[in-house]
């Protein structure tokens, strides 16, 4: 059993990373409600993951530097994923951050 198993979070977090960087494919990009105030946010699907990444304005940027505004175009891309650490309300918090170039071919 995997340890994150333990308490499931409804989205991928830095810690599913396992320290390690990660190639992973686009499968679809969509919105949900996110969080205890259920604000709408934009979410990304990866092959690889049975839960989705929550985007933020860093990651979508940086998506969008390798592959273009229209998210219509982005499954089937591969982006590489990291984990990383971010200020949010005055706290340094794990995060996930997506490279700004494109994977390497082979893993």
């Amino acid at each position: 059993m995997q340890a994150n198993e333990l308490c499931p979070a409804p989205h991928i977090e830095a810690a599913d990373l396992c320290g390690k960087e990660k190639v992973v494919t686009i499968k679809s990009v969509a919105f949900a409600d996110v969080g205890p105030e259920k604000q709408r946010k934009g979410i990304i699907y990866f092959e690889e993951f049975p839960r989705a990444m929550v985007l933020n304005r860093t990651n979508t940027k940086r998506i969008i530097s390798l592959y273009g505004n229209e998210t219509d175009s982005w499954p089937g891309k591969r982006l590489t994923l990291y984990p990383s650490e971010a200020d949010f309300n005055g706290n340094t918090v794990p995060c996930i951050r997506v490279r700004e170039q494109f994977p390497k071919k082979a893993d």
